[in-house]
């Protein structure tokens, strides 16, 4: 169990003044009973006794969620991580409506789930017909762009978007959806939502590329967003005499040609026929070289594709092992203006994330392509298949802020390959855009070069007089300003200093620590509707899965966000690492168990039972934190769990850890007169190697369990004229607790004087488990 625990300064969801989400409210003690610990940002973590399985949340505890009859969660996406760790991300729907901002994960390891994260829309009541049909609102939507001309009007950029999709009926005109939508600026509160159609719309004069929502009740547009991020940029320096990954094309073309395919890359790069944003897609041109001597004659084409190389191989290569922006080696497309386009570096999904591509813009024939600018779109590429941050709002801000951390680690990775070995590298620098113009120092936000005399980047979450209100129109709600909060959080992490503000000091962990941590955040933690609150819940759950809960990278991660506004210090509260669900059917020793606290600390296990074989041993500074059990010995009928209390004399804490006992495959009823048995496969274990087994069958009865409890009665059925003289119902430690009788057909059986746990019936080497709350 990982746990750690945050005092103060803790940052909260906008919700809406007093609102608390019925997951966290304290009265809610069914949560209570599951969870180990819940984060006031929204997360919830598991007890390592409780068996949760993926959707469980949402189906059997879907009220003590506080999802309402109409509400459903539906998965829409899964995946796992290089440590072995599945995620599953859900999206909520009211009455088979889509809801923005209702995003939940859940975090499973051997398919149980251990924490889950997010946020719910309690309580919505909303009518979702439309009054306003999609035409309707598809004419409103023009309407409010006012453009003269649209992609899907020009036959060169339909064409253009059929073959970077490779679908031939691909085409820009927009298709309406309903969803649920939000009202920019309000609390994230059930009054604060309406229907709406959404609508993805690019425009060629004048250019725009956005998403606009039209009140479906009210055929009024309620809230417009960008489709594009973007860096800027203008000068660019010389990187010297670099290989550059080409494709020879014979036949007609008898060319080499800018697309890579060395290293298992998939880049191509065109020339655009761009003009300060007011463009016609045309045929985008290829960039030839006859000989493959590139020279200097190409560099405008050869820069870039050079730079996206390395932000390629750079994510491609251990640890991080993601290829391409998806992480499956899909295509990059990068397009390079060839007249003034003064937006800079820009990254575009083209209909879906599935198909984008990256913009390098020009000021005076210098092109936009640097290191640290490259890296910085090919980010939010990343992001856009991974945790999905918006371009706004404090989401945007981690956005920008992952995008110029990743942009510094792009060009620290490639500088040997620019930089004489024999010198010391000065990369990074800690400057977003060295090699063009530059904008942000992420070690020294107060001196940034995009400052200007009232807008400075912040060193703290919410400084006064330097944080932009996210929800104010300004920047998208300051995404490139509020960015510098976590971009100082990693500077300090992986070089270590002393905030000159909070006077907090942080000891480094060295920049390729604080980078996995931080890619493993991006990637796995966060999601679309994550905040400042959730990157810092998100980074110490990261590096705890990397380095060990109450590991010094762990402590240094909490540290470095109390540094800049965000949370307390670290506590670790004497963690126990282990296998607590243990199948008595098929055991498999040895069973080892690691505890984990601050530094130096010493351990004493408690309540451990005479007939189990262990030892306890020492490792890493700590003193008996090593349990191994060799053997559990003979395990009494019913028995099916055992408390170990722990102490940790560095914390002062003792924490209890409960010991499950079952027979995996969940036995459910006995035989029929064919000796067979009917056996339930739990959840995931239908998936896996394990085979449920019954226990070897001294007699045969025909009885089974019809219902668990009904008004504190068992419900037993003898299903033949064989009569059973009686049942014997044991507790959870295997102690004898009553003897009822039965007799053929249906028997009623009182519970209503044991006490709430676990019970097993048995009769012979039949044995059922119930449960009364």
């Amino acid at each position: 169990m990982l746990l750690f625990i945050a005092l103060s300064n803790y940052p909260q969801k906008v919700l809406g003044q007093n609102f608390v989400p019925t997951a966290l409210q304290a009265g809610n003690t069914t949560m209570q009973n599951l969870c180990d610990r819940r984060d006031p940002a929204g997360w919830l973590f598991f007890k390592q006794s409780v068996d949760l399985y993926n959707n469980d949340l949402f189906t059997t505890y879907k009220t003590a969620m506080g999802l309402g009859n109409d509400d459903v969660m539906q998965n829409y996406k899964t995946w796992t991580d290089e440590l072995g760790y599945e995620y599953k991300r859900y999206r909520q729907h009211y009455r088979n409506v889509p809801v923005e901002n209702g995003i939940y994960t859940e975090q499973l390891f051997n398919c149980r789930v251990e924490l889950a994260h997010g946020q719910l829309i309690e309580g919505l009541n909303l009518i979702t017909q439309p009054e306003y049909d999609e035409i309707d609102a598809l004419n409103a939507a023009l309407d409010s762009i006012g453009a003269t001309a649209y992609a899907w009007q020009d036959t060169a950029s339909e064409n253009w978007l059929k073959q970077i999709t490779g679908d031939s009926t691909a085409t820009y005109y927009p298709t309406g959806k309903l969803k649920i939508i939000h009202l920019q600026g309000d609390p994230l509160l059930a009054a604060n939502y309406i229907l709406a159609w959404q609508f993805s719309i690019c425009a060629i004069t004048p250019f725009s590329d956005q998403t606009v929502y039209i009140n479906a009740h009210t055929n009024a547009v309620c809230k417009i967003t960008e489709n594009s991020c973007q860096n800027g940029t203008a000068t660019l320096p010389h990187y010297g005499e670099q290989d550059i990954d080409t494709k020879w094309c014979g036949g007609f073309i008898n060319n080499f040609r800018l697309e890579a395919n060395d290293n298992g890359r998939d880049i191509r790069t065109r020339y655009g026929t761009y003009d300060v944003f007011d463009f016609d897609f045309g045929e985008l041109d290829h960039i030839d070289n006859p000989d493959g001597n590139w020279g200097i004659t190409n560099n405008l084409g050869t820069r870039p594709h050079w730079c996206a190389q390395q932000a390629w191989d750079f994510f491609k290569a251990p640890p991080y092992n993601h290829e391409s922006l998806d992480g499956n080696g899909e295509e990059i497309i990068l397009v390079l203006a060839n007249s003034n386009f003064d937006k800079g570096a820009v990254y575009r999904p083209v209909i879906d994330e599935n198909h984008s591509y990256i913009e390098f813009g020009s000021s005076n024939g210098i092109y936009s392509a640097s290191l640290d600018v490259a890296g910085h779109e090919y980010t939010h590429g990343v992001i856009s298949h991974t945790s999905e941050l918006p371009h706004e709002g404090e989401s945007g801000a981690l956005g920008e802020s992952f995008g110029d951390i990743f942009g510094e680690m792009v060009e620290h990775y490639a500088s040997p390959l620019f930089i004489d070995p024999q010198e010391p590298s000065p990369f990074p620098d800690w400057v977003s855009g060295t090699h063009a113009e530059p904008l942000r120092f992420l070690s020294d936000p107060y001196n940034s070069p995009q400052n200007t005399a009232t807008v400075i980047q912040p060193l703290t979450y919410q400084e006064p007089n330097h944080w932009i209100d996210p929800t104010s129109s300004f920047d998208h709600g300051g995404v490139h300003v509020n960015c510098s909060v976590q971009s100082y959080w990693f500077y300090l992490l992986a070089m270590g200093g002393t905030h000159p503000t909070t006077n907090i000091t942080v000891q480094g962990i060295g920049l390729n620590k604080a980078a996995l941590i931080a890619f493993n955040n991006m990637t796995d933690e966060l999601d679309s509707e994550s905040d400042y609150s959730d990157a810092r819940t998100g980074a110490i759950n990261a590096a705890e899965k990397l380095y060990g809960a109450c590991s010094n990278e762990a402590k240094q991660t909490a540290m470095a966000w109390h540094a800049v506004g965000i949370g307390a210090p670290y506590i670790c509260f004497g963690a126990v690492k282990g296998q607590f669900n243990i199948c008595n059917n098929q055991l498999n020793y040895p069973y080892v168990y690691e505890a984990f606290d601050l530094e130096g600390s010493q351990f004493t296990w408690s309540f451990i039972p005479a007939t189990w074989t262990y030892s306890l041993s020492s490792t890493n500074g700590f003193t008996n934190n090593i349990l191994t059990v060799t053997s559990f010995g003979s395990l009494p009928l019913g028995y099916s769990s055992q408390t170990i209390v722990v102490y940790s004399s560095a914390s002062n804490i003792t924490t209890s850890y409960i010991f499950e006992f079952d027979d995996c495959g969940g036995i459910v009823f006995g035989g029929n007169n064919n000796n067979s048995w009917s056996v339930g496969l739990e959840n995931c274990l239908q998936n896996s190697n394990k085979t449920a087994m019954p226990p070897t069958i001294e007699a045969l009865y025909n009885w089974q369990l019809v219902n668990t409890l009904v008004n504190d009665c068992l419900i037993v059925e003898v299903l033949d004229n064989t009569p059973l003289q009686s049942l014997t119902i044991y507790n959870s430690l295997g102690q004898k607790v009553a003897t009822p009788n039965i007799t053929t057909g249906i028997n009623h059986i009182t519970t209503n004087t044991l006490p709430a746990g676990a019970y097993y019936v048995q009769s012979g080497n039949h044995i059922v488990k119930f449960v009364k709350p």
